[in-house]
């Protein structure tokens, strides 16, 4: 009761910062905490993060991928070395209170809240990452993070229309039942739909996509895409091979035309492809207008 557990990893890196994942943006921040003689609030050694934190050097990159963990802690020892603490449970018994060193008035309602001492079996998901290059944007630590989130899922197709074969003694009929025979001879399936297939690509792996949805008017396809690095990227987007693309329009967060001016650019569209570039942290948004080819 009343207690944090925390994972420890020691990095073996020498670094003044480390770099959190943040909302559409990667935050480098310091290790030491600010000279706060004056505040009335003291800045704490924890902060915050989403899919990694990540400590790098002018060669290596350390990085620890979490699900659903999103309090961290870098520790600077006395070797120069920075170790990761990353926040497992942090048990408490009232939602506030005013006797902290750190915080000398309530920071909500003084309610007394025992389901919060978080008693029971816990099961957590980390992964970690090292890497022989000198950062998190070279290591693409921010694609191996959303990987590590968003796995893959396996889908059995329409069972209907076509067996699928998962090792030369079992097969799934087309009851989707799976069923055991012993044979010498595989049975010969040929497939109904291609080894790759992908509605969308984006061939730069700086341009992180953040939605894919039908647009909240009319029938358009809305795409939001965002520059994670801090240099001007271009990329091409490829969709799948029965759309054309009939025209695109930069909008904004709500679908319209922007107000203000957006740093990104619509190079040129043909066929399935399209073409843009970004400026550094931009976040645009495209409405595509398509027909698909039966």
């Amino acid at each position: 009761r009343d207690h944090r557990i925390r994972c420890l990893f020691p990095t073996n890196i020498k670094s003044e910062k480390v770099d959190a994942d943040g909302h559409f943006y990667v935050v480098p921040r310091n290790i030491k905490l600010p000279k706060a003689d004056n505040w009335v609030q003291k800045p704490l050694p924890t902060n915050h993060q989403k899919d990694f934190i990540s400590v790098s050097d002018n060669s290596n990159t350390f990085a620890i991928l979490n699900r659903g963990l999103p309090e961290y802690e870098a520790i600077l020892n006395t070797d120069g070395t920075v170790s990761l603490a990353v926040t497992l449970l942090r048990c408490v018994e009232w939602l506030s209170r005013d006797d902290f060193q750190t915080r000398k008035s309530h920071a909500g309602p003084g309610f007394n809240t025992p389901g919060a001492q978080c008693l029971g079996n816990y099961i957590f998901s980390l992964s970690i990452v090292t890497v022989s290059k000198p950062s998190w944007l070279d290591s693409e630590i921010h694609i191996k993070g959303k990987e590590f989130n968003n796995p893959l899922k396996a889908i059995f197709p329409n069972m209907s229309q076509s067996p699928l074969r998962t090792l030369n003694k079992i097969m799934l009929s087309p009851s989707g039942i799976i069923s055991y025979f012993n044979q010498k001879k595989s049975i010969e399936s040929t497939p109904y739909i291609s080894s790759a297939l992908s509605f969308l690509e984006i061939d730069n792996r700086s341009i992180s996509l953040s939605a894919m949805k039908k647009s909240e008017v009319g029938n358009s396809l809305i795409i939001r895409i965002f520059n994670i690095s801090p240099i001007p990227q271009q990329a091409t987007l490829t969709f799948y091979e029965k759309i054309i693309i009939k025209d695109v329009k930069l909008v904004n967060f709500l679908e319209e035309t922007p107000k203000h001016k957006i740093k990104a650019e619509i190079n040129r569209f043909s066929d399935n492809i399209l073409h843009v570039s970004l400026e550094p942290h931009v976040i645009a948004t495209f409405k595509i207008e398509i027909n698909l080819i039966e």
